[in-house]
């Protein structure tokens, strides 16, 4: 489920009754979650998959304050950090990297470097936006020549956990399988924090669980 954006009222964006006036970026919204959850009958079907993007894709006025990459945790965290009741996984993030030194503002540069310090802290997976070259405001992974890599944003990737994914069983109707042993990539003679990892200990939670966590009091692991 992607986020919204801003609610449009009388021809101006304003945030919806309840919600912050954190400006939001279209795709990014996921504050309704607070007062109406979605609720379905196999929630394992349900991931939340917030759109962020930078400065020079969806300017707002937080971006211009100085030391403006300190205020961004607190800013992602209100508009979709707070979900707890399902997986979070970032649907699209990026922006043109090292790119900038040919005369564009280095903004962009310290806020993906930001949100991917936000994402390793938070062990929220994601999806980079984009891999081809003609993305116009984006720029991709590759270079123009479509054949190079733009080296400093694979560096930057590399610094993030894989976002796991599972394959459907063959016969399974398409329903993701659910892990049976403990898969996760953490040394197993060392717990993850219990309070972080202990709302996902159900067997509709383990296909996520048990490549993020490590926990010996989890069935799973």
């Amino acid at each position: 489920m992607q986020g919204v954006g801003d609610v449009a009222l009388d021809g101006e964006t304003a945030a919806a009754p309840g919600q912050s006036e954190l400006e939001h970026n279209w795709g990014g919204n996921l504050e309704g979650v607070r007062a109406r959850p979605i609720r379905l009958s196999r929630p394992e079907k349900l991931v939340y998959s917030p759109h962020v993007y930078g400065p020079s894709v969806a300017d707002h006025d937080f971006f211009h304050a100085k030391n403006f990459t300190a205020a961004l945790p607190q800013i992602w965290h209100q508009h979709f950090g707070f979900v707890s009741s399902a997986p979070i996984i970032v649907g699209e993030w990026g922006r043109w990297y090292d790119e900038w030194k040919r005369g564009r503002d280095s903004s962009d540069v310290e806020w993906q470097q930001a949100f991917a310090r936000y994402l390793r802290t938070r062990r929220i997976g994601s999806f980079y936006w984009a891999l081809n070259p003609t993305s116009g405001d984006t720029g991709g992974i590759l270079r123009n020549d479509w054949r190079s890599p733009q080296l400093k944003k694979l560096e930057l990737l590399a610094s993030l956990e894989a976002t796991p994914v599972r394959q459907s069983p063959a016969g399974g109707g398409g329903r993701a399988a659910v892990a049976k042993a403990c898969t996760s990539n953490h040394d197993p003679g060392s717990d993850s924090p219990v309070a972080t990892c202990s709302k996902w200990c159900t067997a509709a939670q383990a296909e996520f669980h048990c490549s993020w966590c490590y926990c010996r009091a989890c069935d799973f692991c």
